[in-house]
């Protein structure tokens, strides 16, 4: 709400000649949605990027009889994302907390480069 009041007063301020608006986004489900945010559908154009893009994907499943996740599993993840950025997504916050604190501990073990920052931490508990 509060970027269209401000792009509504941007349009006030420039009454002789509407300004460009460029917006970009990764998750746009409804194309006409963004047209109808601008205020002047039949002006905007929406350009979807056709590349396709590949997924790189590896399932693997560890049977876990405790509450907490099994040492192999954490060894798993740890080789998995020592050398890259990933998104981890684990079912519950404490799941995620959980997760964070065992890569952490592992990578201190083992003197890594894997480092937690806070937003890594916030991207995957929620």
């Amino acid at each position: 709400m509060h970027l269209r009041s401000l792009l509504s007063r941007i349009n006030d301020l420039a009454a002789e000649k509407k300004p460009r608006i460029v917006g970009l986004s990764a998750t746009v489900g409804d194309y006409e949605e963004p047209k109808r945010f601008t205020g002047d559908p039949a002006n905007t154009k929406v350009l979807i990027d056709p590349t396709a893009k590949g997924i790189k994907a590896r399932f693997k499943y560890f049977e876990q009889k405790e509450t907490e996740y099994h040492p192999q599993f954490i060894e798993e993840v740890y080789n998995q994302v020592k050398d890259s950025k990933v998104l981890i997504f684990p079912n519950t916050r404490g799941n995620a907390e959980e997760i964070a604190v065992k890569l952490k501990r592992m990578s201190e073990r083992r003197k890594g480069i894997l480092t937690i920052s806070r937003i890594t931490q916030l991207l995957i508990k929620n």
